[in-house]
């Protein structure tokens, strides 16, 4: 695709290993927001979280896409459209994505409160 975003319109709720995960839309992102720093990394790869037939790496690119993941709506690292990817990030998803330390710390400081 060339010069034109994929437009998603998307609000669900994702059950996995007895932990609940929502997925929504915000304009040209689409956000999945984790209950705790634990339960993203029991996902596994951002490949493993995201419904099937979407695949992180160019295709996200390619549409026009950012993927944001959330933990207790903090952002902690994002994928795709205009992300430049980081070894952490890389280590941490599976794909190419920016880990937001900021983010990161923010989810774990809501976890105490």
């Amino acid at each position: 695709m060339t010069g034109t975003a994929l437009a998603v319109d998307a609000e669900l709720v994702v059950e996995n290993g007895g932990r609940s995960y929502r997925v929504w839309s915000e304009g040209d992102r689409l956000v999945l927001d984790a209950p705790s720093l634990t339960a993203l990394r029991a996902l596994g790869t951002v490949r493993d979280a995201l419904p099937p037939g979407v695949a992180p790496d160019d295709r996200l690119t390619e549409a026009g896409l950012t993927v944001e993941l959330q933990v207790r709506r903090a952002p902690v690292a994002s994928l795709g459209e205009g992300v430049v990817g980081d070894p952490l990030g890389r280590e941490l998803t599976g794909a190419d994505a920016a880990v937001n330390p900021l983010g990161v710390l923010t989810a774990a400081v809501r976890a105490l409160g």
